[in-house]
């Protein structure tokens, strides 16, 4: 059921059914010569209920915004600050349970932060997730997470797949 979702690292029974509607995510995370990436989406089964709508909406708008501060010189802590504003602004801040992002590197989880507090600046070459979540009891999580290679003037996304609300049925 979607509220298997509301925890961002549940595991569910591997043959539990999934409800029509949602929200539901999907996580896929894989290693290449050590070194991991992953890629996560939020989508539906067979419609959108209409009260996912609004948080889908919030989710994607902070993506946005994070993508939009992306380049070198940038505050990671400062990052995270933006994206939880934007979140909060839309009504949705008491449901932020975990940072913007993380490094992607050896153990998955890693250094360097998109987190509140944290005084790192990005530079070329780091590989980050980008991942604001919005994760609502008895409704589910909003979350869609890339993997993401700063570059000398701005990152490149290294995973791709469909993100726009309405790409993300699946019937």
């Amino acid at each position: 059921p979607p509220s298997f979702s509301h925890d961002p690292h549940i595991i569910p029974k591997l043959f539990a059914e999934m409800e029509e509607g949602g929200p539901h995510v999907s996580i896929v995370y894989a290693q290449v010569d050590g070194y991991g990436v992953e890629i996560e989406r939020t989508f539906f089964l067979e419609h959108i209920p209409e009260k996912a709508k609004k948080p889908f909406e919030a989710m994607f708008q902070a993506r946005a915004l994070a993508y939009s501060l992306l380049k070198p010189g940038t505050n990671m802590g400062e990052i995270d600050t933006k994206v939880r504003k934007s979140i909060t602004k839309k009504g949705y801040g008491d449901y932020i349970i975990h940072r913007t992002g993380h490094g992607l590197g050896i153990t998955g989880h890693e250094a360097p932060y998109l987190a509140e507090g944290y005084d790192r600046l990005l530079e070329p070459n780091m590989l980050i997730s980008v991942e604001p979540g919005i994760y609502i009891p008895g409704l589910g999580g909003f979350r869609h997470s890339d993997s993401v290679l700063i570059t000398d003037d701005g990152y490149v996304k290294l995973t791709k797949a469909p993100e726009e609300l309405d790409d993300l049925i699946i019937s």
